[in-house]
């Protein structure tokens, strides 16, 4: 569950979500399941995150906000100094509204919005090493310097099973306790056969390994 597309941007001074809107009474729902996840979790001494899909706004922010698309009438998010803005807004309103939330796991590569009629999204760039460091760089300091929270970082199929592509996007990242890179432990995706992904225990940054088990029904 991502708390991240229950916060109603009012940080700016406007009102994306007036009360008694259709979109308000779905945030205020979908807000109110997020709490009993949250409470849940801390009931069972279990720490929580949300699993966030970046980058996703809701469409009336962009609308207001044009620059951070790739143009006009286009809701597709580009990576420049608007989205990181208005980024830092999410993040800062989504910690602001759920304290108990311990952090993220941030995947990109697939963006999944259908279960969230007022938004869009995709991810944040399929460019150049030096983008991807740029946006993790970010997001370490919006979400573990600023806030003091988790921060996992899942490639998903963005980021080659390459040391050399890893190490060039991680190793200008300055360190920190609660930043951690989720590494596949098979090279590439999830298939059968698969060699294990010479990415694991690269680089300098603290990792968690996915792991896929295939279990043979019974005959």
């Amino acid at each position: 569950m991502s708390g991240t597309q229950a916060v109603d941007f009012h940080t700016t001074g406007q009102d994306f979500f007036p009360a008694g809107s259709p979109q308000r009474r779905w945030l205020d729902a979908y807000a109110r399941g997020v709490d009993r996840f949250l409470a849940r979790a801390t009931a069972a001494g279990l720490k929580a995150y949300f699993f966030v899909d970046m980058i996703v706004l809701p469409t009336f922010v962009l609308a207001a906000y044009p620059n951070a698309t790739a143009g006009a009438g286009s809701n597709r998010i580009v990576w420049n100094a608007a989205s990181r803005a208005l980024l830092t807004t999410l993040i800062n309103e989504t910690f602001a509204r759920f304290p108990s939330c311990d952090g993220f796991i941030v995947r990109t590569g697939e963006t999944y919005t259908y279960d969230t009629p007022y938004h869009v999204g995709n991810s944040p760039t399929n460019g150049t090493n030096a983008l991807w460091t740029e946006f993790v760089s970010f997001l370490r300091q919006a979400v573990c310097v600023a806030h003091g929270k988790d921060l996992f970082m899942r490639a998903w199929d963005n980021w080659a099973s390459e040391v050399s592509v890893y190490t060039a996007i991680t190793d200008p990242i300055p360190t920190h306790p609660q930043l951690y890179f989720s590494i596949k432990h098979s090279a590439g995706d999830f298939t059968r056969p698969a060699a294990w992904n010479p990415t694991l225990a690269s680089g300098k940054h603290a990792q968690i390994v996915e792991v896929r088990v295939s279990v043979q029904a019974p005959v």
